[in-house]
């Protein structure tokens, strides 16, 4: 049997299509989070649960500063901004 393409490069289509194919919910909040210390770690969540999952932080607890119920930066660290759509 013949491949048509490599498992390598099966790999790289796959993981292209995810970065571009995202599924949001209607109401999701779109988030940008700065990272004080360092710049390069900046980057936009398309939910409080995805932000949360990467910063392996509570949804609420995040939830707080970003509504600004908790003031100051996020362990010390991150402060985020909600992006209008």
């Amino acid at each position: 049997m013949e491949k048509l393409i490599t498992d390598e490069n099966l790999i790289i289509l796959v993981n292209k299509v995810k970065e571009n194919y995202r599924i949001v919910t209607p109401n999701a909040i779109k988030i940008l989070a700065k990272n004080i210390n360092n710049s390069n770690n900046n980057k936009i969540f398309y939910s409080i649960r995805e932000l949360a999952k990467e910063l392996k932080g509570d949804r609420q607890t995040i939830s707080n500063y970003i509504k600004g119920i908790r003031k100051g930066l996020y362990r010390k660290e991150w402060k985020f901004y909600i992006i209008k759509k």
